[in-house]
């Protein structure tokens, strides 16, 4: 059997609505019988979500669902066992801490580098400036942070970016709220960057890093109740357009340096 190129995972429905994974070998994790997971995550659920992870194929390119499920990130980085740099495209920061023992899509980050071991450094890019506020003092040392208004011109943002990343290997994880609502349609505030920057952004770390993992996250959540509003219809074709391309290059990257390797 052909390996999987694309791993869905299903906690909230939102793929059933898009196409764009349908044309490449893919696999379906579900996580949707499982409580507790929008947003906050206990230490038991993590535990379930992490078994049913390991069962999968493809440990490569993942495809999350809305951005309340980013957390989801943290377990995947925890696969890694070479040293390696998480590249992080998204309006947050993603380091307010959660209470207790709680993983949640707004911690993760700051966790990770607290506690994973091979996770060597950070850099965040289309962060909100606000969002500096956020950063721990005992990780600035580990985080770079390339706020929005610092990603034009984009070469020399990218020559910033890639110059920062002190490992071989690289971990991308993307929440289309980093995008503009022209490209991607998420329930967070959004960004301003275009998909051809992020894009662009992304093809310039495939040239000079070795890509060990890519997951994407910011999907639109909507009930099948609302599915018919022409609002909610639209929203899932901008987020389907988005995923198809990111993917579509995130694939033509690994097929040219031959390489997405599992960590």
């Amino acid at each position: 059997m052909m390996a999987s190129q694309v791993t869905v995972l299903n906690f909230d429905h939102v793929y059933e609505r898009q196409s764009f994974y349908r044309r490449v070998n893919h696999e379906w994790v579900d996580f949707s019988d499982l409580a507790g997971t929008r947003g906050y995550c206990e230490a038991g659920v993590q535990e379930a979500i992490r078994r049913r992870l390991q069962q999968r194929r493809c440990k490569g390119i993942s495809f999350i669902g809305s951005g309340n499920y980013h957390y989801v990130t943290y377990l995947l980085l925890q696969e890694k066992g070479v040293p390696f740099t998480l590249v992080l495209f998204d309006r947050h920061l993603d380091m307010t801490p959660a209470p207790g023992e709680l993983l949640s899509c707004g911690s993760w980050a700051a966790r990770a580098l607290q506690e994973l071991e091979h996770l060597v450094f950070l850099v965040a890019v289309g962060i909100e400036p606000e969002q500096e506020d956020f950063l721990p003092p005992g990780l600035r040392d580990k985080v770079l942070v390339l706020p929005a208004p610092e990603l034009v011109p984009e070469a020399r943002a990218a020559d910033r970016m890639v110059a920062a990343i002190p490992t071989r290997q690289v971990y991308i994880s993307i929440d289309k709220d980093v995008l503009s609502r022209r490209d991607a349609v998420t329930d967070w505030e959004q960004g301003p960057m275009t998909l051809e920057q992020l894009l662009y952004f992304l093809q310039r770390i495939g040239e000079g890093k070795e890509i060990c993992g890519v997951d994407v996250c910011g999907e639109l959540p909507v009930s099948w109740a609302d599915d018919w509003v022409p609002q909610n219809r639209w929203a899932a074709a901008r987020n389907n357009r988005a995923n198809a391309k990111i993917l579509d290059l995130v694939l033509s990257l690994v097929k040219k340096k031959a390489y997405l390797t599992a960590g």
